[in-house]
């Protein structure tokens, strides 16, 4: 591919991009595109949008080396190996499996065009900021837009359910705030260690045991989380699973 082609943002959709959206790609290096994915909000979904933003716009990244392009071409009926790198790109953000970078909505579609492309070129000259982009957690798992992109949520699972310190406030018997505690539920000994520093968390503050709803009982270890921290509160020494 020449320099020049590397420098033209391609474009795939409705003449009328503003009315109707369309997408926007240029190369970036080896297989990887950068795509802008571009919609009015109004038109895709009707009085669903009334008093939203009316354009929308992802800048998201393409790399035919980690795609299942075979996949993204059968979703056009076709065959990955009858079509060029630039068409598979086109397919494989139609497909949606790419890393997310950055999002923008507001009602000045052009802005909007503008500013994604302007984030494209930066983050291409920027490998620090380039990579930020790509570590940075994209949804509600925890998943990193690089993990998005190769469809891998388990490793966003694995660090949500990794045993990890938990801070929280410390109420002293006086009324006032003494600092952060953490605690280690790896070292709490508890079965359900969430639920243990949970309850220890209301405890330590001084704070009564929250009422279960009708019919349930509240979790045994909540409890028994609840009673360590009211030791605190009274003006025990923290636990060994706990330091300031």
């Amino acid at each position: 591919m020449s320099q020049m082609q590397k420098r033209v943002w391609l474009y795939s959709g409705d003449v009328d991009v503003l009315g109707y959206g369309g997408t926007f790609l240029r190369h970036v290096a080896d297989r990887r595109y950068h795509a802008i994915r571009f919609d009015n909000m109004d038109e895709a979904c009707g009085s669903d949008n009334e008093g939203q933003d009316t354009y929308y716009g992802s800048l998201v990244e393409v790399d035919l080396n980690e795609a299942d392009t075979q996949a993204a071409a059968q979703s056009w009926g076709m065959e990955d190996e009858d079509n060029d790198d630039v068409t598979l790109a086109f397919m494989v953000a139609s497909y949606g499996e790419y890393a997310p970078l950055q999002n923008e909505s507001g009602n000045n579609g052009h802005a909007i065009i503008r500013s994604l492309k302007r984030e494209s070129r930066e983050l291409e000259a920027d490998p620090e900021a380039y990579e930020a982009a790509m570590s940075r957690p994209v949804n509600a798992l925890g998943a990193t837009a690089r993990e998005f992109q190769r469809g891998d949520m388990d490793s966003a699972m694995d660090r949500a359910l990794a045993p990890r310190p938990c801070e929280f406030g410390v109420l002293s018997p006086d009324g006032t705030m003494s600092g952060q505690v953490s605690i280690d539920m790896a070292q709490t000994g508890s079965p359900d260690p969430i639920a243990f520093a949970y309850g220890f968390s209301h405890g330590q503050r001084g704070q009564p045991l929250e009422f279960a709803p009708e019919g349930e009982e509240l979790a045994p270890e909540y409890v028994r989380g609840h009673a360590e921290g009211l030791k605190v509160f009274e003006g025990a020494e923290l636990p060994s699973f706990a330091n300031r």
